[in-house]
């Protein structure tokens, strides 16, 4: 059988295109290529706007979508819904999409929204789930298909309102508007949530938005910083973050402690954001309230309807964030090698606090 292999994802904006191919591949990876029949001299476009298949009927000259008339392979059955429950969307931040299907051999997303959108569209796994970040306001229309063996299709659509954020948006995340952030001569060290809060013997395990039922040691090592997350923050909701200076605890694992003069903790929506702090500055995330740097310290951040101040950070409901660990001060500048860890032999490589982390409200 003659076949003409097209890879959905790189094929937007072409005009139809004559085949005489019996079938099409769809590739999705070397190991699940998915084949859809057509007829000889058929013509195959994809739509830039929906990221549909399309195909001309050589003899009939209609548009056979969405390619109806695939009997004989089972109608394809699929599930394509939102799974965040963020019911005010705004600009910057994400939503989260989840699906799976049945007798389908092929799927594909496709998405219309403001400023020309195109971040969800193209060939997709047969079942999957994927966030998409919402920047610009207003109205967003979301496709996915899945087609069968001999064509047949089934489609479902998920609309999302995007309104304007009330949280002025942070600087670019990446090192170049300011050499504290992702800093340069630092190595990063990425944590989990469950990595970060849960005990070291795991005789208690971090679920968010708590950590374990006792204290647990966390920080960072010499030369290093830990960038703990993303998480995503819920509505309503606010949650305080403690910390003291670090003692052993044969309970949870913590038995040769590496205490720390001081640790600078922040919470941002950028990975390794050591800026350093401007109460007045338009970024609530370079105000006090979002960073602390002590031996010893209470850090609350939340969801609910106040302002970023000196005492507390304000977050929007649904979005990612990050927390920030450094065992050094960033507020006189980052130099490598520097570091706030004490000198007791245990802390030759790196230091840590203990601390835990509860809902309040």
């Amino acid at each position: 059988m003659n076949q003409l292999s097209i890879a959905l994802g790189c094929a937007f904006g072409l005009l139809a295109l004559p085949v005489s191919a019996q079938s099409i591949i769809v590739e999705n990876g070397p190991a699940t290529n998915k084949t859809i029949p057509l007829e000889a001299n058929s013509k195959v476009s994809v739509d830039p706007g929906t990221g549909n298949l399309l195909v001309k009927c050589a003899l009939t000259n209609a548009v056979c979508a969405p390619l109806a008339g695939g009997g004989g392979a089972g109608a394809p059955t699929s599930s394509f819904t939102r799974t965040d429950t963020d019911t005010d969307v705004r600009s910057g931040e994400f939503v989260s999409f989840s699906w799976t299907s049945s007798n389908a051999k092929a799927c594909a997303a496709g998405a219309t929204g403001p400023s020309g959108f195109t971040g969800f569209n193209g060939v997709r796994n047969l079942d999957g789930t994927e966030n998409v970040t919402l920047s610009a306001v207003g109205d967003y229309s979301f496709n996915f298909q899945c087609f069968n063996a001999s064509g047949g299709s089934v489609q479902q659509t998920v609309a999302v309102t995007v309104t304007q954020s009330d949280t002025p948006p942070p600087q670019n995340c990446s090192a170049a508007p300011d050499p504290q952030l992702q800093p340069a001569g630092w190595n990063r060290v990425n944590k989990t949530w469950v990595a970060n809060w849960s005990a070291k013997n795991n005789s208690a395990v971090a679920i968010y938005p708590e950590s374990a039922s006792s204290v647990v040691a966390f920080g960072a090592e010499k030369g290093a910083y830990s960038v703990v997350g993303p998480f995503t923050t819920n509505p309503n909701q606010t949650i305080r973050i403690y910390w003291e200076t670090a003692q052993a605890n044969n309970g949870y694992g913590y038995n040769n402690p590496r205490p720390a003069e001081s640790m600078w903790i922040g919470i941002s929506p950028c990975p390794g954001d050591f800026r350093t702090t401007d109460n007045l500055s338009a970024d609530p995330f370079r105000r006090g309230g979002c960073r602390k740097h002590a031996n010893s310290d209470t850090l609350i951040f939340s969801s609910t309807a106040f302002e970023t101040n000196e005492t507390s950070c304000h977050v929007e409901p649904g979005q990612q964030y990050y927390m920030n660990v450094i065992a050094a001060d960033p507020e006189n500048g980052l130099t490598a090698g520097e570091h706030t860890c004490t000198s007791v032999p245990n802390s030759t490589n790196g230091c840590d606090v203990q601390g835990n982390h509860r809902v309040v409200q």
